[in-house]
């Protein structure tokens, strides 16, 4: 009987750490795992390359997930990214030139209460896109750029 199958979104990174009672631990990248579930008496666990584990639930004494934005040591977003001048009152740039994507990534600006008031693909090679807010209302705004690996979010502030 299957209980439950765990899944994740390419958007971030997720450790699963396996602790047993003989001591051993077991640190698998979710991104490696087929699938992970549980039955009555243990856990499977079926990897990407075709191998196959089972750990006995009276074995098991811990697990946790560990989960990290970005991939490995990739930079994060924030350092690659410069938003200018915030708060902003007319034009808006944002210099996303230094994001390394092995796709194309997403550029959105949302209001507070969740509306998309801006939406557009990137390319990887983008220079500094200058947005007009003009005609925005004053208040709070979230920036959000989802690439590949990573996602970033910032706060805005049009006058």
């Amino acid at each position: 009987m299957l209980i439950s199958i765990l899944s994740v979104s390419a958007q971030c990174y997720v450790k699963i750490n396996i602790f047993t009672k003989n001591g051993n631990q077991q640190t698998l990248p979710i991104n490696g795992i087929r699938s992970l579930t549980f039955s009555n008496d243990k856990m499977n666990i079926h990897l990407k390359n075709g191998t196959a584990d089972a750990i006995p639930f009276v074995d098991l004494t811990k697990m946790t997930f560990k989960v990290e934005s970005g991939v490995g040591d990739t930079k994060k977003l924030s350092s690659l990214i410069q938003i200018y001048p915030n708060p902003v009152e007319n034009y808006l740039n944002i210099n996303c030139q230094n994001i390394q994507s092995d796709t194309d990534f997403r550029l959105q600006i949302l209001s507070i209460d969740g509306k998309i008031v801006y939406n557009q693909k990137m390319s990887t090679n983008s220079d500094i896109n200058k947005i007009n807010v003009s005609r925005w209302k004053k208040g709070f705004y979230f920036v959000y750029i989802k690439t590949d690996k990573q996602v970033y979010t910032q706060k805005l502030i049009k006058k």
